[in-house]
C-alpha cells in the first residue's frame, strides 16, 4: 500500500490538516495518510500547549470517520527530537510490504538541508509537495523523487488558532464541528495556566 505521512505538532488539528490530507488522497496514487503528531520538533523551541496524548486524542477524533486516515503515537517521547528519517526507518521495518511518501509544504523546502541526515532522506524517500500561500515550488530546492499537488489555499494555522482562542474569537471556519468545543476548552485552560 501507498502511505502518505504528515507529520505535524498538530497543535491543534485544525481543518487545513484534513483538507491537505483529502487532496493528496485524491489527486494521487496514495491510498492512505497517516498523521503522526511530535512529541518534540527538531526546529519548533517553542513548549507545545497542550501534551503529546492531548494532541494525540485530538487528531483520532477528527480522522476517525476516514477509513484511510490514521495516527499514529509512535513519537509519543517528548524528551527528544522527532527525525524524519528515524521515523521512515522505523516504519519501513515495521511495515516492510508498504510504499511511504512523506508529505511536506513548499514552505519547507529551503529547510531541507538541514534536516536530519538530509542526505539520506534526499537520496531514500520520495516526497509530496503541496503548495503553500507565498511560497511556489523553486525547482532547484525540489528534492530527486517527488510528487507535486496543487490545493486551494488554506489560511488557517495552529498559531492562528491559538491567537483566537487567546483573544475568545470563534474558531467554528477553522476545526472540524467534532473538537470544537474541547480544543476552545483545553486551549482556553493551557492560557490560563500560564
Amino acid at each position: 500500500m501507498n502511505i502518505g505521512l504528515l507529520g505535524g505538532s498538530f497543535d491543534p488539528v485544525h481543518s487545513g490538516h484534513i483538507y491537505l490530507a483529502n487532496e493528496v488522497v485524491r489527486q494521487t496514487d496514495i491510498e492512505a495518510v497517516w498523521f503522526i503528531p511530535a512529541g518534540k520538533h527538531p526546529f519548533k523551541h517553542r513548549k507545545m500547549e497542550l501534551p503529546f496524548q492531548d494532541r494525540y486524542a485530538l487528531l483520532q477524533k477528527v480522522i476517525r470517520k476516514y477509513p484511510y486516515f490514521k495516527a499514529l503515537p509512535i513519537d509519543a517521547q517528548e524528551d527528544s527530537p522527532s527525525y524524519t528519517d528515524e521515523l521512515i526507518i522505523r516504519l519501513q521495518k515495521h511495515y516492510p510490504d508498504h510504499k511511504f511518501y512523506f508529505i511536506i509544504g513548499t514552505d519547507l523546502l529551503a529547510e531541507l538541508p538541514r534536516w536530519h541526515n538530509s542526505q539520506w532522506l534526499l537520496e531514500n524517500v520520495d516526497f509530496v509537495i503541496v503548495n503553500r500561500p507565498g511560497h511556489a515550488p523553486q525547482q532547484e530546492l525540489l528534492p530527486p523523487k517527488n510528487i507535486i499537488v496543487e490545493i486551494t489555499p488554506q489560511y488557517v494555522s495552529s498559531t492562528k488558532l491559538r491567537d483566537r482562542i487567546a483573544k475568545n474569537l470563534p474558531i467554528d471556519k477553522f476545526v472540524p464541528e467534532e473538537i470544537e468545543a474541547e480544543v476552545n476548552k483545553l486551549y482556553s485552560k493551557s492560557f490560563l495556566q500560564r
